[in-house]
């Protein structure tokens, strides 16, 4: 029975306003709302984190849970190895029509989550960016932590992190304690460990949809901050496959291994049971054709394709972000 119910799926995200998102997610990437938000800042395309779990749109699970469907297949449709069914990232868009908080994460072992804290590793591939649009990537240089608990207490940290300016097609790997910030004007592809865990170290004054301000975390950024600059690395070129296809190599790490695909002509992947595959469509449409079934996927929507799968053809032309474990 299992067997019979392995193919691709389209995905059906969480959705989570906040005081600083914006409306492309709805607008120009056909996300829609179950109810009436303010705006879409994070659309969750792939999750079973108990705060936004993400959901199956048609097929055999149409309406269930991420974590139902985990849960009726089985581990083995994460990777052959996997002990549990918590999917073990959080796959997202973030559309920012205002400066996000400055935040740091927790590496693996830090005690004040617990001790089974996983951590929290993240990229950021930027999708759009309006002109002039930047986000803050680490220490701009070696910092005293005196110096740094200063300048959170002062409200005058943004004066000694590096603002980098945002291109669409830049790519950020942000190791865990690298302090960091999206700006006004971004949107944002994330892959990252499925933790929803944030230190917020700078929220600019502002308050929230109840006029409070939001608290910051200041002892534990103070833990966990790394205190000089993070390398900005450069980024691989596109390697042409066939027929127009390119593959180009965005980030590597013990949690994921992100790739950017330019869809142009028909060829054949396979899914073996080393790892699941997500693809986000950042452009365009493309298919998924396996055992005779037919797949289409259009701007914005997502195709979880489960470890296991075997051979399957994509066609169309489209630009994809292919995440695997």
């Amino acid at each position: 029975m299992i067997n019979e119910l392995l193919a691709p799926l389209k995905m059906d995200p969480f959705l989570r306003e906040t005081i600083w998102g914006g409306q492309r997610l709805v607008k120009q990437y056909g996300k829609k709302p179950q109810k009436e938000l303010k705006n879409v800042a994070e659309s969750w395309e792939v999750s079973t984190h108990p705060n936004g779990q993400s959901k199956i749109d048609g097929g055999f699970f149409a309406g269930e849970t991420f974590t139902h469907y985990l849960e009726t297949m089985g581990p083995k449709v994460i990777t052959r190895q996997a002990k549990s069914t918590d999917f073990p990232l959080i796959i997202k868009y973030i559309d920012a029509m205002d400066d996000l908080s400055i935040q740091v994460h927790p590496g693996k072992g830090y005690a004040g989550p617990g001790p089974n804290f996983s951590g929290k590793t993240e990229m950021w591939y930027v999708v759009e960016a309006q002109p002039g649009a930047s986000l803050y990537y680490g220490v701009a240089e070696i910092t005293d932590r005196r110096d740094f608990k200063k300048h959170i207490e002062n409200d005058t940290l943004p004066e000694i992190l590096r603002q980098v300016p945002a291109h669409p097609g830049d790519v950020f790997f942000l190791p865990p304690g690298t302090v960091h910030g999206i700006g006004k004007g971004l949107l944002i592809a994330e892959i990252q460990q499925a933790c929803d865990l944030t230190y917020r170290v700078c929220d600019y004054g502002r308050v929230d949809f109840d006029g409070k301000k939001r608290p910051l975390h200041i002892k534990d950024a103070l833990a966990v901050s790394t205190l000089e600059p993070t390398p900005l690395a450069p980024l691989a070129p596109p390697v042409p496959t066939v027929e127009g296809n390119s593959w180009q190599e965005l980030a590597a790490c013990d949690y994921f291994h992100v790739r950017k695909l330019t869809l142009q002509s028909a060829f054949t992947q396979k899914a073996t049971g080393g790892s699941c595959q997500v693809y986000l469509t950042l452009e365009g449409q493309f298919q998924i054709v396996h055992s005779g079934m037919i797949y289409t996927f259009q701007k914005g929507e997502t195709a979880f394709i489960p470890a296991g799968l075997g051979e399957y053809t994509l066609e169309g032309q489209a630009t994809l972000l292919l995440t695997t474990l």
